[in-house]
C-alpha cells in the first residue's frame, strides 16, 4: 500500500530539531531522563531526547499524529501516539531538511514487514517446580537455552550478560506472534547512518514503544487461554493479578526476528519501574485536556442520573477506544454498542430503537442526514451482532464509525447536562420519549424546528 505525504507537512517536518534553540518548552518527549544499569550493576544516566518546532507550521503535531495513525492502523501496525512520536523521532534523525525527511517517512511507510514477536517475562524468585507448557506458552523456570539462541540470533549479547541473574528464575515465556513492524534496518543501510548512536537510539524507542503494545497483545492472548475455564473456576492463571501484582518487580523482554534485510534483530528488556509521563503546563496534551474540560463544563457533571449516566457511558466509550487503538476490533464495537445499548435500548425491538435514537442525536455530526446515519448505523450494528452471535469479525473500519457514534452521544449528554434542570431525576426517560418524537417526524419527511433539536442534544 502506497503511503504519500501532503506537501503542507514538509514545513512542519523542516520546523523540527532536537536542540531548544530559545524556543521552550518541548513539542514532543521522545523518552525522559533515565537510569540505566548494565550487567555488573553500573548505573548510568541516558539523557531526555526531546522534539522542539522552531517555528509555527500549518500543520500541527495533532495533524501529524492522526495522519501516521491512520496509515498505521491500515497497515495493521500498532498505533498510538507514543509509536508516531518514535517514527517522527526517527525522521528528524535521520535527516536535517524537511524534505528530505518526508522523503524517509515515505520511504518507511513502504517498509512493513512481518516479524517474529516472542516475550519472556521474569520474576525475581527462583523457580521450585517443572515448567507447565500450554498453547505455547511455558510457565515455570526459564529456558536460557531459548533466550540465548533468540538472542543470538537477533546478533545481541543480552542473555550472555545476565545469564547469570537470570538462571533458574520463574518466568512465562510465550508463543512466536507475528506482527507488523518498519523495516528500519534497510532504511539506516540506505541512507548510511546505522552506525550513529543517535540514530541507534532512536530506533531503539521505536521498538521499546511497539514492545509494550504487543506485550499488551500477549496478556490479551494469555487471558483468552483462561477464559473458558474461569466461569468454572478451573483457571489455573489468574491473568490481571499475574501481570498488576505479582508482575510489579518482573523484568519483560521482548525480541524481534526475522523481519529486515539486515541480519539481526532487536532484544528489548524492560524492569517494571514506574514510566512517568511529565506534561509540562504549556503542553499540547495538556492545554487540549483544559480545553474540552472548560467547553463541555465537565467539572459540574456529578451524582446527578444524567451524571452517572454520563460518566458509566464514558467508562464504555474509553474501552471501546482502548480496544480500537490497541487493534482488538471485536472488543472495540462491542463496548461502543454497549454504550449506545446502556442510553436507548428497549426490551423490544432493541436493534431499531438503538440505531433510529442515535441517528437523529447525532447525525448532524456524523453523516449527510438522518437516513444516511441510520443506515450505516443499521448495519453496523448488523456488524456487532453478527460477531456475537456467530463470531464473524468486524471490520476495523466498522468498529471505528460505532466509536464515533459512541462519542458523539457522549458529547450531546455532556451538552444536555449544560441546563441544571436536566439533572433531575426522571430527564433521561423525558428525554428519551422526546426524542423518539423527533425520530418520527424524520421519519415522516418532517424535521422539528431548530430550538427543539437543540433542546434535546441534537446539534
Amino acid at each position: 500500500m502506497s503511503h504519500q505525504l501532503p506537501e503542507t507537512f514538509i514545513p512542519f517536518l523542516d520546523s523540527l530539531d532536537f536542540s531548544a534553540n530559545g524556543t521552550g518548552t518541548p513539542l514532543v518527549q521522545l523518552w525522559p531522563e533515565k537510569i540505566a544499569t548494565n550487567a555488573s550493576g553500573y548505573e548510568s544516566t541516558v539523557p531526555a531526547v526531546n522534539l522542539y518546532q522552531r517555528f509555527k507550521t500549518q500543520v500541527t503535531i495533532s495533524g501529524f499524529r492522526q495522519k501516521f495513525l491512520n496509515w498505521l492502523r491500515e497497515e495493521k501496525h500498532v498505533a498510538n501516539e507514543a509509536v508516531v512520536d518514535a517514527i517522527l523521532g526517527c525522521a528528524v534523525g535521520a535527516s536535517s531538511s524537511g524534505l528530505k525527511r518526508g522523503a524517509f517517512l515515505e520511504s518507511a511507510m513502504a517498509l512493513f514487514r512481518e516479524a517474529e514477536v516472542s516475550h519472556f517475562f521474569v520474576f525475581p524468585n527462583k523457580a521450585i517446580t517443572k515448567p507447565i507448557y500450554f498453547d505455547g506458552y511455558s510457565l515455570g523456570e526459564i529456558n536460557i537455552s531459548v533466550l540465548s539462541s533468540r538472542c543470538e540470533r537477533a546478533r545481541s549479547d543480552y542473555a550472555k550478560l545476565y545469564t547469570k541473574q537470570l538462571s533458574g528464575r520463574f518466568a512465562l515465556q510465550s508463543p512466536d506472534f507475528k506482527h507488523i513492524v518498519i523495516d528500519f534496518g534497510t532504511l539506516s543501510k540506505d541512507y548510511n547512518i546505522y552506525s550513529s548512536s543517535t540514530w541507534q537510539n532512536l530506533i531503539l524507542n521505536y521498538f521499546e514503544q511497539i514492545a509494550r503494545q504487543h506485550f499488551e497483545f500477549m496478556w490479551w492472548h494469555l487471558n483468552q487461554t483462561q477464559v473458558l475455564s474461569a466461569p468454572f473456576n478451573v483457571n489455573f492463571v489468574d491473568v490481571e493479578n499475574l501481570r498488576s501484582f505479582m508482575g510489579r518487580f518482573a523484568q519483560s523482554i521482548t525480541i524481534y526476528l526475522d523481519f529486515s534485510q539486515i541480519p539481526g534483530g532487536y532484544v528489548l528488556p524492560e524492569g517494571n519501574d514506574l514510566i512517568l509521563n511529565q506534561p509540562g503546563p504549556d503542553s499540547e496534551s495538556f492545554t487540549r485536556f483544559n480545553e474540552h474540560r472548560k467547553k463541555y463544563r465537565l467539572f459540574e457533571i456529578g451524582d446527578s442520573e444524567l451524571g452517572r449516566t454520563i460518566h458509566t457511558c464514558a467508562g464504555f466509550c474509553q474501552q471501546a477506544v482502548r480496544f480500537l487503538e490497541s487493534g482488538h476490533d471485536d472488543d472495540a464495537a462491542l463496548y461502543a454498542t454497549i454504550c449506545l445499548e446502556y442510553l436507548f435500548s428497549e426490551e423490544q425491538s432493541t436493534a431499531e430503537a438503538v440505531c433510529t435514537r442515535t441517528a437523529a442525536l447525532t447525525h448532524l455530526r456524523t453523516a449527510n442526514s438522518y437516513s444516511e446515519a441510520k443506515s450505516e448505523l443499521r448495519k453496523l450494528y448488523d456488524a456487532r451482532s453478527g460477531f456475537v452471535h456467530s463470531g464473524k469479525s468486524v471490520t476495523h473500519a466498522q468498529a471505528g464509525r460505532l466509536v464515533v457514534y459512541a462519542r458523539e452521544t457522549l458529547r450531546s449528554l455532556f451538552v444536555l447536562h449544560f441546563k441544571p434542570e436536566n439533572r433531575s431525576q426522571g430527564f433521561l426517560g423525558k428525554w428519551v420519549k422526546s426524542l423518539d418524537f423527533i425520530v418520527a417526524g424524520f421519519n415522516a419527511g418532517k424535521t422539528a424546528e431548530n430550538p427543539v433539536l437543540e433542546e434535546n442534544g441534537v446539534f
